[in-house]
């Protein structure tokens, strides 16, 4: 019994020792134990931000003349002006595209239907306007003048033909056709029908009673 609380109190004093010795080896290696920082009432200026400035382009003429993502690191060549926009079709061939369908006079306006063949869409115009370019000059009864520039073109009124109309088909039973003969009824269905009639009179002559001579 006294063995056993030796033991414990020397193992007590073993770790009471570790710990007084850990202790005072960290204050020495590091000079202090445990110590809180203080935070400083000065606030801490922000760095300022470089203003923003795209590259100068002379600094890039390099990265210019041999463009990294071109196969044989050559820039493009340019194409001149006068090969690079379309070339424009002619005012006649344009005009030709519309086509007159309608008229439309009412007291002093004048209104002009102009259909347009490819898309088959309808421009109303009247005096004055202009449709592709094309400013209308004059609106007729029949026609109506155009003008572009100098080129002057008259588009007629569209006519259209008369509707079609189908043949009528003549009647398979003429006037002289004569008519089928009505077919007598059939016998087995007059017996039939007087079947009834019989049976009635039958019975009507059964129930009758004999007369007797008088002596």
């Amino acid at each position: 019994m006294r063995a056993g609380s030796s033991n414990w109190l020397l193992l007590s004093t073993v770790v009471l020792s570790a710990l007084v010795f850990a202790e005072s080896h960290f204050q020495a290696g590091t000079g202090s134990g445990y110590q809180t920082v203080e935070s400083s009432s000065t606030p801490i200026e922000a760095m300022p931000v470089p203003r923003f400035a795209l590259v100068d382009r002379e600094r890039l003429s390099e990265t210019l003349a041999r463009p990294l993502f071109m196969p044989n690191r050559r820039p493009p060549e340019a194409k001149s002006a006068a090969s690079a926009a379309p070339e424009a079709p002619a005012a006649s061939q344009n005009v030709n595209r519309y086509a007159l369908s309608a008229i439309i006079i009412v007291d002093n306006e004048r209104i002009a239907l102009l259909t347009d063949t490819a898309t088959g869409n309808l421009n109303r115009v009247r005096e004055g306007e202009s449709v592709a370019g094309w400013q209308v000059e004059a609106i007729r009864a029949d026609s109506a003048v155009l003008r572009h520039g100098d080129i002057r073109e008259e588009l007629a009124l569209r006519h259209f033909g008369p509707p079609l109309v189908r043949p009528k088909t003549a009647n398979r039973r003429t006037a002289n056709e004569p008519t089928a003969a009505a077919q007598p009824p059939d016998e087995s269905a007059k017996a039939l029908l007087n079947r009834p009639r019989r049976a009635g009179r039958d019975a009507r002559r059964a129930l009758r009673i004999p007369q007797t001579e008088s002596n």
